[in-house]
């Protein structure tokens, strides 16, 4: 299952933002996401973590 299966399985719906930003970084591109406060932004970092995880790498 991908990360964004398993968030909208928990009933989160990601924001336009958030969904461009994860589908970017998971496909190995660079992203600077520049949204306000409490627009999700740890929930892309979060993917980062499972990306890294899934690929049997260490994440901190």
């Amino acid at each position: 299952m991908g990360f964004l299966a398993a968030v909208e399985e928990q009933g989160i719906e990601p924001y336009p933002a958030q969904e461009e930003a994860i589908l970017e970084l998971m496909t190995g591109n660079h992203v600077i996401l520049n949204t306000p406060t409490g627009s999700g932004k740890s929930l892309v970092a979060l993917s980062m973590h499972f990306k890294g995880l899934a690929e049997g790498k260490r994440s901190y």
